[in-house]
C-alpha cells in the first residue's frame, strides 16, 4: 500500500524527500546483497568437515550486521519485492506527500479575523480619544440632566441653563457627532474587510486617517 505522509509532518522539498529515499533504498540493496554473502559464507561453513577451516575456493568469510535505519517516513516509503526464492529483492519507492495545511477558504477567513482585530483594535482607541469609556457615563447623566431643564422652559419663561450648561451640550453634542464618525468609518472598513478575496486580500492596508 502507497504511503501517505502529511507535508506537515516533513521538514524536506519533496526533491530531497525523495533523494532521501533513494540513499536509504541503496543502503538497503548493499545490505541485502550483504546478506546474501553472509547466508552462502554459513552454507559453506556448515559443510566443512571437523577441524578444517576454509578452502582455497571457499566464499568470503561475511558476518551479520543490523538493517540499515532511517526515519520512520523514508522506511515506511519504501515498497520490498521478492523476485524469486528471497535472496533477489527490488527496492521501489511508494510514498505520497499530501497537503494538509489550511485550504485558501480558511488562510482567508485567518486573514480577515486578523485585519478585523486590528481594525477593532483602532476603532477603540479612535473612540477613547474621543470620549474614554470611563467619562462616558458620567457625562450622559449630565447631558440627559440639562435637557430636562430645557424640557422645563416650555412651561416657564426664564431660561434655565446656564452657560456652562450650553457650552457643555454643544461639546457633548460634537463629540457625539466625531463618535458617529469614527463608528461609520470602521462600519464601512468591516464591510469592506468581508469583501476581500485571496487574491487582494495580502495588499489590503487599514486607513490612518
Amino acid at each position: 500500500m502507497t504511503h501517505r505522509i502529511p507535508k506537515s509532518q516533513i521538514q524536506l522539498s519533496h526533491d530531497l524527500f525523495h533523494k532521501a529515499v533513494e540513499a536509504h533504498i541503496a543502503e538497503l540493496e548493499a545490505w541485502t546483497k550483504h546478506m546474501v554473502a553472509v547466508v552462502a559464507w554459513d552454507k559453506y561453513k556448515s559443510t566443512l568437515p571437523p577441524g578444517e577451516l576454509s578452502s582455497p575456493n571457499a566464499p568470503v568469510e561475511t558476518h551479520k550486521y543490523p538493517p540499515p535505519q532511517t526515519h520512520p517516513h523514508i522506511e515506511a516509503s519504501i515498497r520490498m519485492e521478492s523476485l524469486d526464492d528471497g535472496t533477489n529483492v527490488k527496492f521501489t519507492p511508494d510514498y505520497e506527500i499530501f497537503d494538509d495545511g489550511p485550504t485558501p477558504a480558511e488562510i482567508l477567513q485567518n486573514k480577515k479575523h486578523d485585519l478585523l482585530v486590528e481594525a477593532t483594535t483602532a476603532e477603540r482607541v479612535a473612540i477613547h480619544a474621543i470620549l474614554p469609556q470611563t467619562k462616558a457615563r458620567l457625562l450622559d447623566i449630565r447631558y440627559r440632566d440639562i435637557q430636562a431643564k430645557a424640557e422645563e422652559l416650555r412651561t416657564q419663561e426664564e431660561e434655565l441653563r446656564t452657560q456652562e450648561d450650553l457650552a457643555f451640550i454643544k461639546e457633548h453634542e460634537d463629540k457625539r457627532k466625531q463618535l458617529d464618525e469614527v463608528q461609520r468609518k470602521f462600519a464601512q472598513i468591516q464591510s469592506d474587510i468581508e469583501d476581500l478575496t485571496i487574491e487582494n486580500i495580502d495588499s489590503y492596508k487599514l486607513s490612518e486617517e
